[in-house]
């Protein structure tokens, strides 16, 4: 059995000029180990008073929530970007024209989270090749809705080979990252 804890952080900073309109981000890479998906890369501006507190949580929340990051963790790491801004923040540093990156790195060994990231990308991948159906694919049937390739809609083939209305496979593989009919999961 693993003991290792689901969620493990860490935390570094960089600044560098920026001229009149200084800012503040944070920079979020989350690994998943215990799926295939690529690192999730993500920034987003931060805003801090003039101590260096967080004053806005709501989209760090619904960015960590999106990305499947439990909601017991995503309360602890808002915290802790808290904490770590008014470290590094003092209302000396907050005085200056420098730009200022929070990184936050975690590694995520929940095993039930999904590939969401993945599935995004599939899906805005899959979209570039869908076409309208050929004259003899025409009275094929589409496996998800049943219907007639000809309704109207376009169609995408998955790398399996099997086709679909990119409509119903787009919505299929939001909640499964396989072929409808082969279950392969190199879509």
């Amino acid at each position: 059995m693993n003991n290792e804890p689901f969620l493990r952080y860490y935390f570094s900073h960089q600044t560098k000029p920026h001229g009149l309109t200084p800012k503040i981000t944070l920079q979020v890479y989350i690994h998943r180990p215990m799926t295939q998906q690529s690192v999730i890369d993500f920034q987003l501006p931060i805003f801090a008073d003039n101590e260096g507190h967080l004053n806005e949580t709501e989209y760090i929340n619904f960015m960590l929530d999106y990305h499947q990051i439990q909601p017991e963790d995503s309360a602890m790491l808002i915290h802790e970007i808290s904490e770590y801004m008014t470290k590094i923040l003092t209302p000396s540093v907050l005085g200056t024209n420098f730009h200022f990156q929070i990184n936050l790195t975690l590694t995520d060994n929940n095993p039930e989270a999904t590939a969401r990231f993945d599935v995004d990308f599939i899906i805005t991948d899959l979209e570039g090749t869908t076409r309208p159906p050929l004259m003899g694919e025409r009275n094929e049937t589409c496996s998800v809705c049943f219907e007639n390739f000809n309704n109207g809609n376009y169609i995408c083939a998955l790398s399996c080979g099997h086709q679909f209305h990119f409509p119903c496979i787009g919505e299929w593989l939001r909640t499964n990252i396989s072929c409808l009919l082969c279950r392969e999961t190199n879509v």
